[in-house]
């Protein structure tokens, strides 16, 4: 008998670990009052007691409340749809989600404007653990053209630069040789070769 005000005392078991209702009935049996808090934790698994207080091995008054953590799991986050996004604005929606900015990989694209999102991993719709890394493909605009290089051997130099720009390539450098195979000023040689591919801003 625990005389009057129920001045009893107990020894507070240790649940750490154990399931919630599990805990809940042990600590119950030796007359004392539970308080249940849920929390996201993804250490432990969901339905679990993560910690609690005061902790186990204390002696304690009946009727004592006994607060146990108990875990939720793993916090979720729902995966944003990123596609069509321009990649700043794609980042800072990862970040609000919860999740990582993971390896942002360009390449062209036809249809998606520069600096925008192609595709995303993971895709949309689905929940995915907090932190979880997101990577992104961002589109660098239009694949440039691949352009036939012409044969510019023999072309006089003001004509050949002129055909340069004109097919939107770039003019490397210019080499003045003697030789007896082209009249002065006309182009003996050229890099890349004629026949090749070469693409657009080369």
């Amino acid at each position: 008998n625990g005389g009057l005000g129920g001045g009893k005392e107990v020894m507070v078991q240790d649940v750490v670990g154990k399931p919630a209702e599990t805990a809940r009935s042990l600590l119950q049996n030796d007359n004392l009052k539970v308080q249940i808090v849920e929390t996201f934790d993804e250490r432990v698994a969901a339905g679990y007691v993560i910690s609690q207080n005061p902790i186990g091995g204390q002696i304690v008054k009946e009727n004592r409340t006994v607060q146990i953590i108990v875990s939720k799991g793993t916090e979720m986050a729902s995966i944003p749809d990123l596609k069509g996004l321009s990649r700043r604005d794609a980042e800072a929606r990862i970040r609000s989600s919860g999740l990582k900015v993971g390896r942002i990989e360009e390449q062209f694209s036809n249809e998606v404007p520069t600096d925008t999102v192609v595709s995303q991993n993971p895709r949309p719709p689905g929940q995915v653990a907090k932190g979880v890394i997101v990577d992104l493909v961002v589109s660098k605009g239009k694949s440039p053209r691949q352009i036939t290089m012409p044969n510019f051997q023999g072309m006089p130099l003001q004509s050949v630069l002129a055909r340069i720009e004109a097919l939107n390539l770039r003019v490397g450098t210019i080499r003045e040789i003697s030789t007896p195979k082209f009249a002065p000023g006309n182009v003996n040689g050229q890099a890349p070769m004629a026949g090749s591919q070469v693409f657009e801003g080369t």
